[in-house]
């Protein structure tokens, strides 16, 4: 059984290059101060923080808050000017400022309950992603390249790990990216998709996102502009659990099936 070794949520914004990426932290600290650990700063000093800046090649800042020091919160923000097109790029790899946080499973400081339902849904409320989701890296990956824990993958001349999923080959073959700005493949055991995305890789809104899941998961619910899902709340889900929420849920989605 695949041994999870670290907690991990995440969250895509757009950039907006006209938005100077010091206006969008500082505007997002203030909402963060009335926030709660272990995701937020309530109680920090804000003056006493460090502040990404243009000087590093990614712009990038990292904090902890006191009452939960062994959680790490990650602020990236792309540098702002010229795009040169790649606000149009279909991946989450350019023009995307991002937030990461992640702790061990067995810090006791930590009530995953809380920050599933509560903590997370306020700081994807704050910061508007386009995507965010309780990330779990490597079950992702054995799903989408067809493979369970143990196994070994196959790999091409270049040493990259070969998919043997058709859906998942199908996607890249047609120029999509799983996963990508335009679409949903992988379902993580919490996720919010905004309202373009719903409307984009699903081909309806958010309401109908509710309709088809409500009594379905343990929670589903409209927030900021788009849609809050928690499909498993169980922090040490095993990979065939993670393996259910994509067999019974992708369906009832209308997303991209695996066979």
């Amino acid at each position: 059984m695949e041994e999870i070794q670290t907690i991990f949520f995440r969250m895509f914004r757009i950039a907006d290059m006209k938005e100077p990426f010091e206006e969008l932290h500082y505007h997002l600290l203030k909402k963060l101060s009335h926030i709660n650990a272990p995701f937020g700063l309530m109680g920090v000093d804000l003056n006493s923080l460090k502040m990404p800046h243009h000087e590093q090649q990614k712009p990038y800042v990292k904090y902890k808050h006191p009452s939960t020091p062994r959680v790490i919160q990650h602020y990236q923000y792309e540098h702002r000017g010229e795009d040169y097109g790649w606000s149009q790029s279909d991946s989450y790899f350019a023009c995307i400022d991002k937030i990461f946080y992640e702790f061990k499973p067995d810090y006791k400081k930590v009530n995953f309950h809380d920050v599933i339902y509560t903590n997370f849904p306020q700081v994807i409320e704050s910061f508007k992603p386009r995507v965010a989701e309780d990330y779990y890296a490597d079950y992702a990956i054995y799903y989408e390249e067809g493979y369970r824990p143990g196994e070994s993958p196959t790999f091409d001349s270049n040493g990259f790990s070969i998919s043997l999923v058709p859906a998942y080959n199908d996607l890249r073959a047609r120029g999509i990216t799983p996963n990508g700005r335009n679409n949903i493949y992988t379902l993580s055991p919490a996720c919010y998709w905004d309202g373009d995305l719903c409307q984009t890789a699903l081909g309806y809104d958010r309401e109908e996102v509710i309709r088809r899941l409500a009594g379905k998961v343990p929670d589903v619910r409209p927030l900021a502009d788009g849609v809050y899902i928690i499909f498993n709340d169980n922090p040490l889900l095993s990979f065939d659990d993670f393996l259910a929420i994509q067999h019974t849920f992708k369906p009832i989605l209308g997303c991209n099936r695996q066979d």
